[in-house]
């Protein structure tokens, strides 16, 4: 049953009521999962993520409901990726500005708008899952110096092909453009804040593409304000729809890029999570256990119940 209303009270009545008597959720990050909205499914056994994030869900409220939760986590890594590279040419080299000025007559504008090569600099990146490896190959591919920064990385002391693997301080001090590749949880929220900024060179451009929060965006705009960044690209606000009166949406730099959650967004990768979450469905509904369950104990009890359906 899908949502038919556009927006407003009128499809949160209709969500109400489609909820309380569905088995199956398919959600993604616009819909908060809470124990409140829980309480309105009595018939809910599984919540499937179209996202690769699951920030929006209560997974312990869910787990202790006995609700499967599962994510679709590698559909859009590629896409990502291919974002992230682009907001790093667009930034370095002034591209939306320079469309802006020229469509507007001021040709004569490009005068100020001297870019900087990305051959040789260096990319440095938080978070090292299936898109921040995505975005290190492409990287590499165009002669960047890549350094990494990931706890389970720094812990198991690990060095990589190509790339040096760094505490994060170190990493925000030696980067040309620092891009971020990490969910948002209680450890990453504000992760990179007015500290972490002021470690960054002020020729320095900061990227995210992973959830709003784990920026500062106060932080953020008072850095650009005072000249102590070169610039930044985010797809990823904390609050989305974005508000109109935030204090970024109302920096006037040119050095800012803002999209609107479109990193994820092209044909194929939203081919691959349809496929991908009608495979999670078939499974679920042959008693089987899905790909991608991210709450453990509701997984072990599918997959043993698997095994005693096995046992002759």
């Amino acid at each position: 049953m899908e949502l038919t209303e556009p927006r407003g009270e009128a499809r949160e009545k209709e969500f109400e009521e489609k909820l309380a008597v569905c088995d199956i959720l398919q959600t993604d990050i616009f819909t908060k999962i809470d124990e409140e909205l829980l309480k309105k499914a009595p018939n809910l056994k599984a919540i499937f993520c179209t996202s690769s994030g699951i920030d929006y869900v209560d997974v312990d409220a869910a787990t202790k409901r006995g609700i499967l939760v599962a994510n679709n986590p590698d559909f859009c890594a590629l896409s990502v990726a291919e974002f992230t590279m682009g907001l790093i040419y667009g930034l370095l080299r002034h591209i939306p500005e320079g469309s802006a000025k020229a469509r507007s007559g001021q040709w004569y504008a490009r005068r100020g708008m001297c870019g900087t090569e990305i051959f040789g600099k260096t990319l440095g990146i938080i978070g090292f899952g299936k898109i921040g490896k995505e975005v290190a190959r492409q990287a590499l591919g165009i002669g960047m110096q890549v350094r990494a920064y990931s706890p389970s990385l720094c812990r198991a002391g690990s060095s990589l092909q190509q790339v040096k693997v760094m505490d994060l301080d170190s990493l925000l001090r030696t980067s040309d453009v620092v891009t971020i590749h990490v969910p948002l949880t209680e450890q990453t929220l504000n992760l990179i804040g007015a500290r972490e900024m002021g470690l960054m060179k002020a020729d320095a451009f900061l990227i995210n593409v992973s959830r709003g929060g784990i920026v500062d965006e106060d932080a953020l705009c008072g850095c650009l304000e005072a000249g102590e960044l070169a610039g930044a690209a985010l797809d990823v606000l904390a609050e989305e729809p974005a508000n109109t009166n935030m204090r970024l949406m109302n920096y006037s730099g040119d050095n800012l890029i803002i999209t609107p959650h479109v990193a994820w967004f092209t044909s194929e990768a939203v081919a691959r999570q349809c496929s991908f979450f009608v495979e999670q469905v078939k499974d679920f509904a042959a008693g089987r256990c899905p790909a991608a369950v991210v709450n453990n104990v509701i997984k072990d009890e599918k997959e043993k119940g698997e095994e005693n359906a096995n046992t002759f």
